[in-house]
């Protein structure tokens, strides 16, 4: 299953611009290092990061943009966190006239 969900937030720029759309897949995609994925996480919602590290079940996210929060801050997270892996990014940002 995929789903069209809008970035909100800087912390993923330049490759993921405030109020672009991406492209997620919900199901059966496998977890590499370096991909994008969007995670369910317990004190900040729904988060786009990129994974950086995993060892022992726990899975280790950062943001992309040195401003953004980074794997302290979002600390470690499990398989039944991710909601999906991010497959395609639109960069079509929404503007307001």
């Amino acid at each position: 299953m995929i789903k069209i969900l809008q970035i909100s937030g800087l912390s993923m720029q330049p490759l993921y611009p405030d109020k672009s759309f991406i492209i997620i897949l919900k199901r059966f995609f496998k977890i590499k290092i370096g991909n994008i994925y969007v995670i369910k996480h317990p004190v900040y919602g729904f988060i786009i990061k990129r994974l950086i590290e995993f060892d022992s079940g726990k899975y280790w996210f950062s943001s992309n943009n040195k401003l953004g929060m980074d794997q302290t801050c979002i600390g470690p997270q499990f398989k039944s966190d991710l909601v999906g892996k991010v497959i395609l990014n639109l960069k079509i940002p929404i503007f307001k006239r």
